[in-house]
């Protein structure tokens, strides 16, 4: 069932954020509660009926803003462009992929802007196989205190080789696990770049196509005035541009001096 399915039908809540002062928060319901308490005609039963109902209906309202800010970052998720190289011994190229720390600072900014933190949640998986196993799970927090749990994915833990330590194959394991899921749950998309040909410089490698001379020039007379005007003009590009621009620390760095010159 999808995060869609999952939408919450609140017909009454403008009525219960007006009761609680807009303040979702325990304290803000337990305010509301306390004001309840002094409606003489309330008795014990109602009162408790009216308090499950009310601190259900809120738990619905912190829902509905996360799934939105949660949809609208996904909107915004940018293509990221794979930044590791496999090789194999004769130097042929195996594979690509994206490392975690570069995914994650990539995704990290588009989460904060709309009040989102991610999170995981890391286990050992008893008895289900001889190899070891761990299961990593994404988590996402709102900052109006609602949590959302993904699903777990086994992950095994195994050493290539004599020369790495099981403690080293777990970390592996874990950044593995972390990969697949923040793609999964975030619906990350990702873009070969075919002029990274070793596994060495992160930052090698300009898409073919593009002058990302003159968008960095137009982007930094941007941010020379301010910060929304340079919000506006990263908005205007597309998706693998904002990631070639995310990747390799551009984005930062303008949206600083944008806020220097406000």
């Amino acid at each position: 069932m999808s995060d869609q399915d999952n939408l919450p039908q609140v017909g009454h809540g403008k009525a219960v954020a007006a009761s609680t002062g807009n303040d979702l928060s325990s304290a803000g319901l337990w305010s509301s509660f306390q004001e309840m308490a002094k409606d003489p005609t309330i008795d014990a039963a109602k009162m408790r009926t009216l308090y499950d109902m009310q601190k259900q209906m809120v738990t619905d309202i912190r829902q509905e803003e996360f799934n939105k800010s949660k949809f609208d970052a996904m909107d915004a998720m940018p293509t990221i462009t794979k930044n590791k190289v496999v090789n194999n011994k004769s130097g042929k190229v195996m594979y690509r992929y994206s490392d975690f720390k570069h995914l994650y600072n990539c995704v990290k900014p588009i989460l904060k802007a709309q009040g989102l933190i991610l999170d995981f949640d890391v286990d050992e998986m008893q008895g289900e196989t001889k190899m070891t196993m761990l299961r990593v799970a994404p988590i996402l927090r709102h900052t109006n205190g609602y949590i959302w749990h993904g699903s777990y994915m086994p992950v095994p833990v195994t050493a290539a080789n004599s020369a790495i330590s099981m403690t080293q194959a777990a970390k592996g394991a874990v950044e593995t696990g972390k990969r697949t899921v923040l793609i999964s749950c975030l619906g990350i998309t990702e873009d070969e770049d075919p002029n990274l040909i070793g596994g060495s410089d992160e930052q090698a490698g300009i898409p073919t196509g593009e002058n990302y001379d003159v968008m960095l020039e137009d982007a930094t007379e941007a941010a020379s005035r301010g910060t929304q005007p340079f919000i506006q003009f990263f908005k205007g590009l597309t998706s693998v541009q904002k990631g070639w621009m995310m990747t390799n620390g551009h984005y930062d760095k303008l949206l600083s001096d944008g806020k220097n010159n406000d």
